[in-house]
């Protein structure tokens, strides 16, 4: 960008403009809402705390309006000298890390253990339960049960009616 015959850049452009409106890099921060450090960046033509080419732009674009300058030969400039694209990039502070999720197959070994251990205490109970309920059976079938009428039902007790009022 050319100024009264001399080349000036697009961060002088902006500090030169904020000095003509009587602007503290502060003020200007508090008017455009735009970060302390990312003005001074721009002023000095360091572009990186943008976070991006889009973002740039877009901070030129509210600089140069606050500052009382038309952003259209800005924005120009900056695309002839830097190149951008219009793609925006992330920074690191919107950065996080991601922990991956992925599909796991369930561990059937504790559930094949815990059936392998019921299947032996089942084992073992039959075993060491098994000739003494064998013995009370044949205990009981050497009794022979004396075969006998079978038992009526009792008769259930009759209510007596209740007197009428």
């Amino acid at each position: 960008m050319t100024h009264k015959g001399r080349t000036v850049s697009i961060g002088q452009s902006l500090a030169e403009a904020r000095v003509r409106a009587g602007l503290t890099v502060e003020r200007l921060s508090e008017v455009t809402r735009i970060r302390r450090n990312i003005i001074e960046g721009v002023e000095h033509d360091d572009f990186e705390p943008c976070g991006g080419d889009f973002y740039a732009r877009g901070h030129i674009r509210t600089l140069a309006r606050a500052t009382g300058l038309e952003p259209a030969p800005l924005i120009a400039e900056y695309d002839h000298t830097v190149g951008g694209t219009s793609t925006p990039r992330p920074t690191q502070i919107f950065d996080s890390p991601r922990k991956s999720i992925e599909y796991r197959r369930p561990n059937w070994t504790l559930a094949m253990g815990v059936a392998v251990v019921i299947v032996l205490i089942f084992a073992f109970v039959q075993l060491a339960g098994g000739p003494a309920d064998d013995d009370e059976k044949e205990t009981a079938s050497r009794v022979a049960p004396t075969t006998a009428a079978p038992a009526a039902p009792a008769p259930r007790p009759r209510r007596r009616p209740r007197p009428r009022r």
